[in-house]
């Protein structure tokens, strides 16, 4: 809590939000390069993804497939610790 209110359609309490990550890249990214850049550009960013967060889909028969699988899991993971919490995005 900031101590201040925030104007909605009433005054609310207000909050700072963080986000604390173990890297920059985002689900995001990789739709922002699909569309903007070439797919080598994707892939690359596929294999520094998968490198970093999920180096297990590197070794699999179907990296690119286990990468998809594992960010799958992981962000349904993290929205359920989100609602756990009461987090509801645009409320």
């Amino acid at each position: 809590m900031t101590g201040e209110n925030v104007m909605r359609e009433t005054p609310l309490p207000g909050a700072v939000p963080t986000r604390v990550a173990a890297s920059h890249i985002r689900v995001g990214n990789s739709s922002i390069l699909r569309h903007a850049a070439t797919p080598r550009a994707l892939r690359q960013l596929a294999i520094m993804s998968s490198a970093g967060t999920i180096p297990e889909a590197a070794n699999a028969e179907r990296p690119y497939h286990a990468l998809l699988d594992g960010v799958i899991a992981r962000q349904a993971e993290l929205v359920a610790r989100w609602l756990l919490v009461g987090f509801i995005h645009g409320a």
